[in-house]
């Protein structure tokens, strides 16, 4: 299993643990259908295996900064690899 498949799935695995809906690389994040306390979910948990606000990408407040209804899942893939 390459790098992608691995965060693609650690993502999947968030998202049913909030009821969302699978996502696929080429899903936006809003596909998932969670609500805003399962979104926090999914940021912290990728924040805690990935450093996903450490990425230089945010700024004091990353979550008033993600793009939470046009983030892709390949955005955020890409961001927990940088």
């Amino acid at each position: 299993m390459n790098k992608t498949d691995e965060v693609l799935d650690f993502i999947n695995k968030i998202i049913r643990e909030e009821r969302g809906n699978r996502v696929t690389i080429d899903s936006k994040l809003q596909d998932a259908n969670l609500d805003s306390f399962g979104v926090t979910m999914l940021f912290m948990n990728l924040d805690n295996k990935y450093n996903y606000f450490i990425k230089g990408k945010y700024g004091d407040n990353p979550f008033e900064e993600i793009d939470y209804k046009n983030i892709t899942i390949k955005e955020i893939i890409n961001t927990c690899l940088s």
